[in-house]
C-alpha cells in the first residue's frame, strides 16, 4: 500500500498591517508586550506517518496456513494537538490587535504630552532668556549712562578750566591795556600841561611885548615938553 504523509502548516502568528508596524518608541516609552496568551507554536519537527496495514498471506485453496497477527500499537498522535485551533487563533489575533491599538493610543497620548511639555519648557526658556537679556541690556544701559555722566563731568571741568584760563588771559590783557592807558594818559597830561604852560608863557610874553610897544608908541606920539 502506498504511504501517505499529511503536512500540517505551522502557525506563525497573524501578519501585522504595514500601518501598524511597531516603531521603536523614544527612550521614555515603555514597550508593551503582546498578551502572553498569544504564543508562537512551532510546527512539529517531523511529519507523522500512518503505518500501513499488516500484510496477510493467503494460501491457495486446500492449503490454509494461519499466520500470527501482530498486536496493535498505540493510537497515532494527533497533529492538531500542537497547534491552536481556529477559535484560539481568532481570539489571539483580536487580543493582539487590541493590544496594538492600545499601545498606539498610549504612545500617541505620550507623544502629545511630551510635545506639550516641550512647548511649555521652550516658552519658559524663552521667557527666561528674554528676562536675562533685559537684565543684561539694563546693566549695559546703566554702565553707558554712568560713562556719559562721567564724560560730561570731565568735559565740564575741562571747559571750566579753559574758560578760567581765557578769563585770566583777558584780565592780564585788560590790566596791561589799562596800564598802558594810564601811562599814556599821564604822558599826555604832562605834555598838555607843558603845552598850556608854554602857551600861557607865550601869550604873556606877547602881551608884554604888545604892552611895551603900545607904551613906546604912546610915548612917541606925546608932544615934547618945553624947557
Amino acid at each position: 500500500m502506498a504511504m501517505f504523509a499529511t503536512q500540517v502548516p505551522s502557525y506563525a502568528g497573524a501578519p501585522i498591517h504595514p500601518a501598524y508596524q511597531h516603531v521603536a518608541a523614544p527612550s521614555a516609552y515603555q514597550h508593551v508586550a503582546a498578551p502572553s496568551a498569544y504564543q508562537h507554536v512551532a510546527a512539529p519537527s517531523a511529519y507523522q506517518h500512518v503505518a500501513a496495514p499488516a500484510q496477510y498471506s493467503i494460501a491457495t485453496p486446500g492449503h490454509f496456513v494461519a499466520q500470527d497477527v501482530p498486536m496493535p500499537g498505540a493510537p497515532p498522535a494527533s497533529q492538531l494537538a500542537s497547534i491552536p485551533n481556529p477559535q484560539s487563533v481568532g481570539n489571539q489575533t483580536t487580543a493582539y490587535k487590541q493590544s496594538l491599538d492600545e499601545q498606539l493610543k498610549q504612545h500617541a497620548e505620550l507623544l502629545t504630552s511630551q510635545h506639550k511639555m516641550a512647548v511649555h519648557q521652550l516658552d519658559q526658556a524663552t521667557d527666561q532668556a528674554k528676562h536675562q537679556y533685559d537684565l543684561q541690556l539694563d546693566a549695559q544701559m546703566q554702565q553707558h549712562l554712568l560713562m556719559l555722566t562721567q564724560q560730561l563731568h570731565t568735559q565740564s571741568l575741562q571747559l571750566q578750566d579753559a574758560a578760567n584760563q581765557q578769563k585770566g588771559m583777558l584780565e592780564q590783557q585788560s590790566a596791561q591795556l589799562l596800564m598802558d592807558y594810564h601811562h599814556k594818559k599821564a604822558h599826555d597830561d604832562h605834555a598838555m600841561a607843558h603845552h598850556e604852560l608854554q602857551t600861557r608863557s607865550h601869550q604873556a610874553h606877547e602881551k608884554l611885548q604888545n604892552d611895551w610897544h603900545g607904551n613906546q608908541q604912546y610915548l612917541a606920539n606925546q608932544v615934547p615938553l618945553r624947557k
